[in-house]
Order: C-alpha cells, then sequence, then structure tokens
C-alpha cells in the first residue's frame, strides 16, 4: 500500500486542528502534525473541512455491513462480527468494541467465544459489552 498524506482539520486528544495531516504508510497511521508536510509521502489529499479521526474508537459497535454481534452459532457470530470489523476499518475505524443486544441465554452465550475468534482474525475487534 502506497504512502499518503491527509491534510484537513484533525481531531487529536486535546484539540481539532484546521490546519494539520495524517501521514499513512502501509496503511497505518505513521505521522500526526501540523503545518508544513513532511517528505515521502507525495501530493496531499486536501480534504478541506472534513474532520479527519486518527486512531478513532468506536466503542459501541451492534455490527455493519449486514453482520451482527448476535447469533446461535459461535462460528456464525464470528464471521459476522469479522464482517462487521471489516466494514468499519474500511471506513476509517482503526479499533472498535463489538456491543451485544438484550437477546435469550443461548444467544449471548454464543458471543463470547465468537468474539474471541473475531478479535485473533480481524485485529479490530478489542472488546466486548
Amino acid at each position: 500500500m502506497p504512502a499518503l498524506l491527509l491534510r484537513g482539520t484533525v481531531a487529536t486528544g486535546d484539540a481539532l486542528r484546521p490546519d494539520a495531516w495524517v501521514a499513512l504508510r502501509d496503511g497505518l497511521i505513521a505521522e500526526v502534525g501540523e503545518g508544513p508536510a513532511p517528505a515521502g509521502f507525495g501530493t496531499p489529499v486536501e480534504l478541506g473541512d472534513l474532520l479527519i479521526a486518527p486512531g478513532f474508537v468506536d466503542v459501541h459497535v451492534h455490527g455493519g455491513a449486514g453482520g451482527q454481534a448476535a447469533g446461535d452459532d459461535p462460528s456464525d457470530v464470528a464471521e459476522q462480527v469479522l464482517r462487521a470489523a471489516r466494514f468499519h476499518a474500511s471506513h476509517g475505524t482503526t479499533c472498535m468494541v463489538a456491543t451485544t443486544v438484550s437477546d435469550t441465554d443461548q444467544r449471548l452465550q454464543a458471543f463470547s467465544p465468537a468474539r474471541n475468534r473475531s478479535v485473533a482474525r480481524a485485529r479490530r475487534c478489542s472488546g466486548v459489552r
């Protein structure tokens, strides 16, 4: 994956930075900064007023792309959570916490081992709620 530089308003832990950039290399955040862009990342992609939230963690995800964190079969739930994790990753979420819904005891018990399988495969799901 080529290097990429995004320029726009960057949300950091302490402020919104309107003249900032996020540099990506191999699909990972390499640097975040303000002012002149670093060399080696090509022509910046100017995002104007769009908000860039590097390292975004979504702590309440029920699903995505048709997958959800519920079901009777742990293997099926694991595939669904993995599908949701990939969907959220394609939109910039770097980590998520899969969240169950109110359900039967059997379906809720199927979720925990499924979540463990999904975490091992996607590396984007970090917990369960």
